[in-house]
């Protein structure tokens, strides 16, 4: 199988186009509403322990575009077998850390007990270029181990080292947008998951942009982070002070820990959320994050609430309760599984 390199240099394709554009061309293409004039709107709903909380009602939900008075939706459901577009988006740039050579057997797993036959998978990989190796494919155990094996071995991705070299360089907000620029195009429920740190280079986009071109397409961005580099970007032996006599710890994060907010903050903000895992259990967080995903509440409201064709913001709440609720974009609805 053989590595299709996304960009031959920093300047990735959502970085030559600007993102509005990509926005119009992704919006142009996408299909006409159904007859019913309703849009659907994926939304994670989870408690502290990141448990998904089932039994909600259309009453409970709050919904807000463009800061205008809130409403409910007209109709709620659960996702369950709804068929899935994922894209897996590989930050290699920090390999240490990252422990990334047993992650085709990891995602493979799971083919059998967690994936679906009308699911489709895509495969990225990030250090000095982008590489792609699978593009909406069925989520084979063959088609995951090649492809994750063929995008971690492109020449290119180091630049011909076996190991990152790019770390401190790489534009992760311009790639994860130019993932979402391709998956946007591809029907289902429409989730990118990225295995990062959440460290970027200087990217020509900031998160906050990114983000609201993932609510645009009706992306959902998902994130796993190795708990080792969460662990080693939060601690600093300084962070311990003295006040009044007494032994605290000063709030004064790291330039690395704000930086890995950072994604945590366009996950949150994009029908998401961050999960941290060590490699040992990384399998099992993976599979996690599917079951999750599987358990997203649809919710359904009418076309004039949300016009296409134009920029929105968002919001999505459950008053008066202890849940996390993260929602994408608002977008057609889709074909029964």
């Amino acid at each position: 199988m053989n590595c299709v390199p996304v960009c031959a240099s920093f300047k990735v394709f959502c970085v030559a186009f600007p993102l509005a554009l990509l926005a119009s061309s992704a919006t142009a293409q996408a299909p006409a509403s159904a007859p019913d004039k309703s849009l659907e709107i994926p939304t994670l709903v989870v408690d502290h322990d990141h448990r998904p909380v089932g039994d909600l009602t259309p009453g409970q939900f709050s919904i807000s575009v463009d800061n205008h008075p809130s409403f409910a939706p007209v109709a709620i459901r659960e996702q369950h077998n709804e068929p899935v577009a994922l894209t897996v988006l590989i930050d290699a740039s920090r390999d240490p850390y990252h422990d990334l050579s047993n992650l085709g057997e990891e995602i493979g797993g799971l083919t059998s007990t967690m994936f679906l036959p009308d699911d489709r998978l895509s495969i990225y990989a990030l250090d000095c270029v982008m590489t792609r190796s699978l593009y909406n494919m069925p989520p084979t155990p063959e088609n995951v181990r090649k492809a994750v094996a063929s995008a971690m071995s492109q020449p290119d991705l180091h630049n011909h080292d076996k190991s990152s070299t790019c770390g401190k360089s790489v534009h992760l907000w311009d790639n994860i947008a130019a993932a979402v620029a391709a998956l946007s195009k591809l029907p289902g429920r429409r989730v990118l998951l990225v295995v990062s740190s959440g460290h970027d280079g200087g990217s020509k986009y900031n998160w906050q942009t990114v983000q609201q071109y993932a609510l645009d397409q009706d992306v959902a961005i998902f994130g796993i982070r190795d708990q080792r580099q969460f662990d080693a970007d939060t601690f600093t032996p300084s962070a311990l002070s003295v006040k009044n006599g007494h032994t605290g710890q000063t709030i004064s994060p790291t330039p690395e820990t704000r930086e890995a907010t950072k994604l945590d903050l366009l996950c949150a903000n994009a029908g998401g959320l961050i999960l941290n895992a060590l490699p040992l259990r990384r399998n099992e967080t993976f599979a996690y994050f599917l079951f999750i995903v599987r358990h997203r509440y649809i919710l359904t409201i009418p076309a004039e609430a949300y016009p296409q064709g134009a920029d929105h913001t968002l919001k999505v709440t459950i008053p008066r309760s202890p849940f996390f609720v993260s929602a994408a974009g608002a977008g057609p609805p889709q074909p029964p599984s």
